[in-house]
């Protein structure tokens, strides 16, 4: 066992020692003869004669380490409602990054045509008919390629998962060809549009049910230039 005196911590003095043999007596035994005033003094020469001494007796400040951001911690959110349910994707588009790589797309080119490809056209189940709310978008895309004349316009007909994908290819393409016509009547020139069917093979919200299904039965509308 340990004696008390082994396992008491070293004075000041005695720790002096450790680092120069006999220093700290000689303190000691001077300590009286100096006044109260300079032992504060010779506390800090005698720290810059030990040098690293000191600096190994002395605590060093702890530092908080760097936690990397959890995954998404500080990342966008993906986008949601206020009651929780996922934004609906953007519709696909060949317009996008040809007119915003493509410094021969004016500004304003730019506008009418994004105008144009963001808002599809939904329809009934099995049915190629357009609605009154239909009519009334393509009538607003009629009037940006009017005053454009120099977009061409590609119209993609969808359809939901049910069905057979022949009948759903034929479908779409139904569908395409009816905004086609009915913008024709709004006096856009049949060679400036084309009319395609992707089926039911680019969904646009994935997942089972009608709230899903009716907004896969769409057209969509992809702007290019001449």
């Amino acid at each position: 066992m340990m004696s008390s005196a082994a396992s008491r911590p070293l004075g000041f003095h005695a720790l002096l020692d450790r680092f120069r043999p006999g220093f700290g007596r000689a303190v000691a035994s001077s300590r009286q003869a100096l006044p109260v005033q300079i032992l504060p003094v010779l506390v800090l020469l005698l720290c810059a004669m030990l040098g690293a001494g000191c600096a190994d007796i002395t605590p060093k400040p702890q530092t908080e380490a760097v936690t990397p951001d959890a995954p998404g911690g500080s990342g966008t959110a993906l986008a949601a409602r206020s009651d929780g349910s996922a934004v609906t994707p953007a519709p696909r588009s060949d317009y996008g990054s040809a007119a915003s790589a493509s410094p021969d797309w004016s500004a304003a080119e730019k506008q009418a045509a994004s105008f144009i490809s963001s808002a599809p056209v939904y329809f009934h189940y099995d049915s190629a008919a357009l609605t009154d709310s239909a009519k009334a978008v393509l009538r607003q895309k009629a009037a940006k390629l009017l005053e454009f004349p120099n977009l061409l316009l590609l119209i993609n007909g969808h359809c939901d998962e049910r069905g057979t994908a022949a009948y759903n290819d034929a479908l779409g393409a139904r569908r395409a060809e009816a905004a086609l016509n009915y913008l024709a009547d709004q006096g856009i020139s049949r060679s400036r549009m084309d009319a395609a069917s992707y089926g039911t093979r680019r969904p646009l919200v994935p997942g089972r049910g009608e709230n899903i299904w009716s907004q896969n039965r769409r057209d969509e509308f992809s702007v290019s230039k001449k």
